[in-house]
């Protein structure tokens, strides 16, 4: 019994022994893999420090961002201003970049998750000396808010979020970075309500869109009776002065202050856009605002005149070339939209619209004249013919002929008969 007992024991303890040795480690690897969860993926990033992103994918030429004097500016997109806005939100989204699961930590996994070289989109960011702040590898995208990701010289797989893609313009299908992704594509930010005149030059002729004081009959809230008071409208004037249709001055307004470009010229030259000179300019003006209508802020009221030039159409598509007249402006492609804005008519902008001519006018004139020819021609043939007659009848008829009669009293060019003899 003794015996068994004991055998009972060793057995038990080598049955232990290798359950230790099985699960023992593992478990302790795991337990410091769950820690990982929550935690910062680059952590002490001080995204003020930043002054250098670059944003690259096998195959792709890559998307360089670097801050100047003057702000950001996308570098491999030909300088054009970056977007402040998107450049934040991307070192905001690398700052706060959590662990959600550890997925793997075997470099024989990168592919699945294509946070390899082949397949990943690598994010770098550097200082002021080009030294590395972070260096990520974003790859498969787990969900819209979602991504996996490594660090540079580490196995581990990361999902984390915020999705890192959505921040660096790699979310097509082949999750290439979009070049012009950080561009910062609004030609103008301005408030519409804040522009007091604009001006449109153009083939069509020139319009000058004034906000003016005017009377206008109304009721006093307080007596109920009526009286004449002074509010502000649109107003033509130029060409000839006449009281603009308010929605469409709007309009304009509006629509110009916050144009937005669906795309960059690049390399294009003005003489290339058709800019030199251009189809259309359009200008507005801020000044100060009209006794008794506040601005919408005092940088509104300080603003300075903004112009707005306008090119050539884009080939083959329904876009346009389409530049602000500061020095050194790029030019953007932007939407028929903004053009066909510059280039309204004159009687558009009226509030009564005049009547357009009908169409068949011009050739109706055209005819008047030849008309008028034709019985003149017919004029000038009448006093021949009429004039042959009385040579005819001061001749005396020969013998055995019968004298012609003689023409009517009515008839026109006829004279009176001469008295018959006693």
């Amino acid at each position: 019994m003794k015996a068994r007992q004991i055998l009972i024991g060793i057995v038990v303890l080598a049955v232990a022994g290798v359950l230790l040795l099985v699960f023992g480690k593992p478990r302790s690897a795991s337990r410091g893999i769950e820690e990982l969860v929550g935690t910062l993926v680059v952590p002490g990033f001080v995204p003020e420090e930043a002054r250098a992103i670059e944003i690259a994918k096998s195959g792709a030429e890559p998307v360089r961002v670097r801050k100047g004097s003057g702000g950001w500016a996308v570098e491999s997109a030909w300088g054009y201003p970056a977007d402040p806005a998107r450049v934040d939100t991307l070192l905001e989204a690398i700052t706060e970049l959590r662990v959600r699961q550890v997925r793997s930590t075997r470099e024989a996994s990168h592919p699945d998750f294509q946070v390899d070289e082949a397949e990943g989109v690598w994010v770098r960011v550097y200082d002021r000396n080009d030294t590395t702040l972070a260096e990520l590898c974003a790859g498969k995208t787990v969900s819209y808010d979602r991504c996996f990701v490594r660090r540079s010289g580490s196995s581990r797989v990361f999902e984390v979020t915020p999705n890192l893609l959505q921040h660096v313009g790699a979310t097509g299908a082949d999750r290439v970075p979009r070049p012009t992704f950080l561009v910062n594509l609004r030609v103008l930010s301005l408030k519409g309500d804040d522009v007091r005149a604009i001006t449109l030059e153009r083939e069509s002729g020139k319009v000058v869109l004034r906000k003016t004081e005017v009377e206008a009959p109304g009721v006093n809230p307080d007596t109920g009776e009526e009286e004449t008071t002074t509010v502000t409208r649109w107003m033509i004037v130029e060409p000839e002065e006449e009281e603009a249709d308010e929605n469409t001055c709007r309009i304009v307004a509006g629509g110009l202050t916050g144009m937005m470009a669906t795309e960059i010229a690049g390399e294009r030259t003005i003489d290339e856009c058709g800019l030199a000179p251009p189809a259309a300019t359009v200008t507005l003006e801020f000044g100060e605002a009209v006794s008794g209508e506040a601005t919408s802020g005092e940088a509104a009221a300080e603003a300075p005149p903004v112009t707005v030039l306008f090119g050539d159409k884009e080939t083959d598509k329904d876009r346009y070339y389409a530049m602000t007249g500061e020095p050194g402006a790029r030019i953007f492609i932007v939407s028929s939209y903004y053009r066909n804005l510059a280039q309204k008519d004159l009687n558009e902008f009226r509030k009564v619209k005049h009547e357009e001519p009908a169409e068949e006018a011009p050739e109706a004139a055209e005819e008047a004249p030849e008309a008028a020819e034709e019985t003149m021609e017919a004029a000038e043939e009448e006093p021949e013919a009429t004039g042959e007659t009385p040579e005819v009848a001061d001749e005396a008829p020969e013998a055995g002929e019968t004298a012609p009669e003689q023409p009517s009293e009515n008839a026109p060019g006829s004279e009176e008969a001469p008295p018959e003899s006693a």
